[in-house]
């Protein structure tokens, strides 16, 4: 893979990583990051988890 299409792929990882932190702190804490609910960041973090699997996937 190129440079590009992995940084593409972490950068998903990551930001992946970080909704389901932010719905994690929701459930946990009551702590409401970016005003979402804690659905919102565990679903966030599934779709971008997902995308990030389709990208390493077709970016081969």
């Amino acid at each position: 893979m190129s440079r590009t299409k992995t940084y593409v792929i972490v950068a998903l990882v990551v930001l992946a990583v970080l909704a389901n932190a932010s719905g994690g702190l929701r459930d946990l804490f009551g702590i409401s990051v970016f005003g979402a609910s804690k659905e919102h960041g565990w679903a966030d973090g599934l779709f971008l988890l997902v995308a990030a699997i389709l990208a390493s996937l077709t970016l081969r």
